[in-house]
């Protein structure tokens, strides 16, 4: 299941996209810049990740930031246990 979602990344960078759900667990996150939609894996999870270094250096490129390594998201969304779906997504 896809949910829209806001996003942040250092604190202070706020995008928007939407969250992949399995299971109510986030599996990986997409947020658009630029018109560009830029996916991170959840390293935890998924351990054949390509993608990650590619995202990371265009995000820290395009912001003129030297590095990030988790990005928090919120939706409106609750999952079957009717928690509202928020947290971090940790990247490797």
């Amino acid at each position: 299941m896809y949910v829209a979602c806001k996003a942040a990344i250092l604190g202070e960078i706020e995008l928007i996209g939407y969250v992949s759900l399995i299971c109510n667990e986030v599996t990986s996150i997409t947020l658009w810049v630029e018109g560009r939609e830029i996916q991170f894996l959840r390293a935890d999870r998924l351990s054949a990740d390509e993608d990650n270094p590619e995202s990371l250096a265009f995000m820290t490129q395009y912001y003129g930031i030297a590095h990030f390594n988790e990005i928090h998201y919120e939706t409106n969304y609750s999952d079957s246990y009717r928690h509202l779906i928020k947290g971090k997504l940790q990247l490797a």
